[in-house]
């Protein structure tokens, strides 16, 4: 009996480390390719790492200022931490800062299947769900942007600490408790945004725990939460980066929110048209589809919350993507309304709620063998057809101009896209493609200001004074308050 059971043992322990294996083969192939991408700086902020001489420097002076400093709008001491330890060994080669991205993401998937596996019962489901969060092409950005490893870091260290607590939920040992508190710790310290995991905490409570939310236990949690919530509002407070609403009102900014999220949904479901960045046309916010996806929202948030005992999986996966979300969802506005980045760790209530959703399946139909098989198979294959669609858009994030080219592709209807994409080639030398893209900004926004002043830089540089100054006399028609006027006003007046 005890070597039937041992050997059983064996066979389970076996499988599983199978299945972690496949998750984190899976996660390598597809995004290794990174690793040929360079940095990008234009509006993408890897010149975080690029410009800070604290990262430089591993003497006591520049490592207390990475772990006490705020780096232009973000308080992320460890993920700073990190950079200048790598930096001795690295450098400024791109492709070892893309490979640690790329072994991050890889164990972030291992660490979901690990806190699934004993709540969805079956192995299978599991690894079904790590598999959808590791290759869907939204995580692109998060992989594939050097800075972001904070989001890369914090993902891992939030579910370390949710395996952390699962353990103190059965056990109720104190080193678990302890760990899953250093674990958030260091998920909040490597980016803010981790603040929501107490909140997490109760959800996993009322569904896998009996119902009871125990309060007083995350007293810490809650304790930690504040003080990186302030430290990172601090941060944004000393840029000036607190905005006000987005459209201009706080009706306006609600319905271009539902917007953007109902947006990010469709994405997350068929991602054909990701883009490094995305934008939306400015006084559209009354528009009814934005009605719609507001009411849209409210429905779903109010039909979960009456189910949610008869689907307790879809409440917390509903949960948990919102939470996860909540500290980047705009509610309070952010420069932007919807990167792909935004939704890294939110993309496990999708990926659980996929593998779930499929085990039901699984539950009604026939159990002959074919069925039994084909269930798995069948959600397998969804995340292998989502890493061929990543793998074939890694080039989108090769470099700058890459980036900003599908962002035009994707919006070709913004002065800004185009403007943008202008400034990459201007930086490069590649004064005739500038060129081009600030006059097609002008053409498809006519009353934006920007790219005439663009245009009118570039052309004065390059020795064209008339062209110069009709291009700073459109601009100052169009931001008469500007200051650059004087020195435009000047420009303007070449006959």
């Amino acid at each position: 009996m005890r070597a039937a059971i041992s050997a059983s043992a064996a066979a389970n322990g076996l499988h599983s480390a199978a299945a972690l294996a496949l998750v984190a083969a899976a996660a390598l192939l597809v995004f290794l390719p990174t690793l040929d991408n360079g940095f990008l700086v234009a509006a993408f902020d890897d010149q975080l790492l690029l410009d800070d001489p604290h990262v430089r420097q591993l003497d006591p002076a520049s490592l207390w200022a990475l772990m006490t400093s705020f780096r232009h709008a973000n308080y992320v001491p460890l993920t700073m931490l990190t950079f200048a330890l790598q930096y001795p060994l690295s450098g400024v080669d791109p492709a070892p800062y893309h490979l640690v991205n790329v072994l991050l993401h890889a164990a972030t998937a291992v660490a979901l299947w690990w806190f699934i596996r004993p709540l969805v019962g079956a192995r299978w489901v599991a690894t079904v769900a790590a598999l959808i969060f590791a290759l869907h092409p939204i995580q692109l950005e998060a992989v594939s942007l050097v800075i972001q490893r904070k989001t890369l870091l914090s993902g891992l260290f939030v579910l370390l600490a949710l395996i952390a607590y699962q353990h103190w939920c059965q056990r109720r040992r104190w080193p678990a408790y302890a760990l899953s508190l250093l674990a958030f710790v260091a998920a909040a310290a490597a980016k803010p945004t981790a603040v929501t995991l107490p909140l997490v905490l109760l959800l996993y409570d009322a569904v896998f725990v009996g119902g009871r939310m125990r309060l007083v236990e995350k007293a810490p949690f809650f304790a930690i939460a504040a003080a990186f919530a302030w430290a990172a509002t601090a941060a944004s407070q000393a840029v000036g980066a607190i905005f006000p609403p987005h459209s201009g009102t706080w009706l306006g900014h609600l319905l271009i929110v539902a917007r953007a999220t109902m947006d990010g949904g469709v994405a997350i479901l068929l991602p054909i048209a990701l883009s490094p960045i995305y934008y939306y046309r400015a006084g559209t916010q009354f528009e009814l589809l934005n009605v719609a996806a507001l009411a849209a929202l409210g429905l779903l948030a109010g039909l979960v919350m009456l189910r949610r005992r008869q689907y307790p999986w879809a409440f917390f996966c509903a949960g948990w993507f919102v939470l996860m979300l909540l500290p980047q969802s705009n509610l309070l506005p952010l420069a932007q309304l919807r990167p792909d980045r935004y939704v890294y760790l939110s993309m496990a209530g999708f990926a659980v709620a996929v593998a779930v959703g499929l085990r039901h399946l699984a539950d009604i139909l026939p159990t002959r063998p074919p069925w039994r098989v084909a269930i798995p198979a069948l959600g397998v294959l969804y995340a292998a057809l989502l890493g061929a669609v990543t793998m074939h858009s890694v080039g989108v994030w090769r470099d700058d101009v890459t980036a900003w080219q599908r962002v035009v592709e994707r919006n070709r209807w913004s002065a800004t896209a185009h403007m943008m994409l202008g400034e990459v080639y201007e930086a490069r030398d590649n004064t005739a493609a500038a060129e081009r893209l600030y006059l097609e900004a002008t053409r498809v926004q006519p009353l934006v200001a920007a790219p005439y002043l663009h245009l009118a830089r570039l052309y004065a540089r390059n020795g064209a004074p008339l062209r110069a100054a009709q291009a700073a006399r459109q601009y100052l028609e169009r931001a008469p308050d500007s200051p650059q006027r004087a020195s435009l006003a000047r420009l303007a007046q070449h006959d």
